[in-house]
């Protein structure tokens, strides 16, 4: 089966596709899609990828979701609830067998001043991590109260990178650390972090989600603690190695194979 003569399922956003390993769909707004050549099929956002002939599943699944245009995060609106803060989905999937994550780093392109008035979760519907609960304020209340917080500031263009790997060795905690306010994190510091709750409710680190299932939604959440800087969400994405759940027929086939192994040794 030819890759490029694969459907690529739009929705009313116009969302695209773009696939690696020598096969690329033209993108619009949307997501931005990058797997390995045994990919079974994702869905994420209003886009649907089908590639229910491909062989076994990748242990590998990248999405990135682009948003239309850039989603405001309501100014000095954080109050500890998650319906206080911006959302936004990317669905995935990575076929009907599933698969279990060993690894996952959440990536976040936004335009910001004053980072220390941020707040960012993540969640998959059965768990939540804060990946940063207002830098600069060490062990403050995750209500929306207090102040100030790191000043430096963000930009859609210099991606930030949540990773219990993160190179720079740095936590959460200490984004904007050694810059100003007229700095930019990501430009004029590192660009990734290791997760820091920071006393915030939930899990303590991104391992927490290791050993659930692939499919299904994941949810990034932004709130703003303090008036005065606002800023919005232009793209985030998700990066999750996994292994592949056997299909029942394969667990099947080694069971037999088993059996007759024993008889010929009988």
């Amino acid at each position: 089966l030819a890759l490029g003569s694969l459907p690529v399922g739009r929705g009313a956003a116009g969302a695209g596709v773009e696939v690696e390993k020598d096969t690329v769909w033209p993108t619009g707004q949307g997501e931005r899609r990058t797997m390995n050549a045994k990919t079974l099929g994702m869905i994420a956002g209003t886009a649907t990828l089908g590639l229910a002939a491909m062989p076994a599943a990748a242990d590998v699944i990248e999405v990135t979701h682009y948003l239309g245009s850039p989603a405001e995060i309501a100014d000095d609106a954080y109050d500890g609830t998650l319906a206080s803060m911006l959302a936004d989905t990317i669905y995935l999937s990575v076929g009907p067998l599933d698969g279990l994550i060993t690894d996952i780093n959440v990536t976040v392109g936004m335009d910001h001043t004053w980072m220390g008035d941020l707040t960012i979760k993540f969640g998959n519907g059965s768990a939540l991590l804060a990946l940063v609960n207002r830098a600069g304020i060490d062990g403050g209340p995750d209500d929306g109260t207090g102040c100030c917080g790191d000043s430096s500031n963000l930009s859609a263009e210099y991606g930030i990178t949540f990773d219990d790997e993160a190179a720079s060795g740095l936590s959460a905690e200490l984004m904007g650390d050694g810059i100003d306010s007229a700095q930019i994190i990501g430009l004029d510091s590192p660009n990734n972090y290791t997760p820091d709750p920071d006393g915030a409710a939930g899990l303590g680190s991104l391992a927490g989600f290791d050993g659930s299932t692939v499919n299904g939604a994941y949810t990034i959440y932004i709130g703003d603690s303090a008036g005065g800087d606002v800023g919005a969400l232009s793209w985030w994405s998700v990066r999750i190695e996994y292994t592949e759940i056997p299909a029942p027929g394969a667990l099947a086939l080694l069971g037999l194979a088993g059996l007759a192994g024993r008889r010929r040794r009988a």
